[in-house]
């Protein structure tokens, strides 16, 4: 479980977690394509399939840029967290306080994962709006799930924008993280340290001896 939890952390930090289709024509022609945003960069994805995407850094997106460094800070700390269950796992380690820590390095990594994930679902539609003033001078992004059009004259655009696979990779390595933590508390049972019990044993009557 925690193995899986750590691959789905690695997943959500190389993926995308922001996805916008875009679709606009104007007097400079129509495009199409999906924009995706990840912890690092984004890419962008324009047709026809084939067409090699399009990767850049978040220099002109400042805020944009700065929600997902924090959200990525907490994801490398929660594989960190991850990492430290396993430890607690070795079998050299069967003490009772190891169960205790990897509940709460369980606890920790899993709490990293959530609050990433809904930090950046609460903060990243507000830094859209300031950063893509040119989108959203069109379309109002007020929303982490949500679609819009709008345009003037000679222009016109459609959106639509939701969480990437990679959000949803991150919600379920916090799940796995805690079930883990839960796991390792409860599952490795240690054998009792009492050295015995009061005797139950019954004393036999001698036998009866006959006249």
């Amino acid at each position: 479980m925690v193995v899986a939890a750590l691959l789905a952390g690695v997943l959500g930090i190389l993926g995308p977690w922001w996805s916008f289709q875009e679709a606009s024509f104007g007097h400079f022609g129509q495009y199409t394509g999906t924009l995706d945003w990840g912890l690092v960069s984004s890419t962008y994805s324009p047709p026809p399939i084939g067409t090699p995407p399009r990767t850049s850094n978040y220099t002109n997106l400042p805020h944009i840029g700065g929600v997902l460094s924090g959200a990525a800070v907490l994801s490398v700390l929660s594989l960190g967290f991850g990492g430290g269950l396993i430890l607690t796992m070795v079998p050299a380690w069967r003490r009772d306080w190891f169960r205790f820590l990897g509940l709460a390095l369980g606890a920790a990594g899993g709490a990293a994962d959530f609050v990433a994930a809904f930090y950046v679902m609460s903060a990243l539609p507000g830094a859209a709006e300031t950063d893509l003033r040119t989108i959203t001078s069109f379309v109002s992004i007020t929303s982490f799930w949500g679609s819009g059009s709008g345009g003037n004259f000679d222009f016109h655009i459609d959106l639509v924008w939701g969480p990437g696979w990679a959000w949803y990779a991150a919600v379920v390595a916090g799940i796995l993280l805690v079930l883990a933590g839960i796991a390792r508390w409860r599952g490795w049972v240690l054998p009792s340290r009492r050295t015995g019990s009061p005797s139950t044993e019954r004393s036999e009557a001698p036998p009866r001896q006959r006249p």
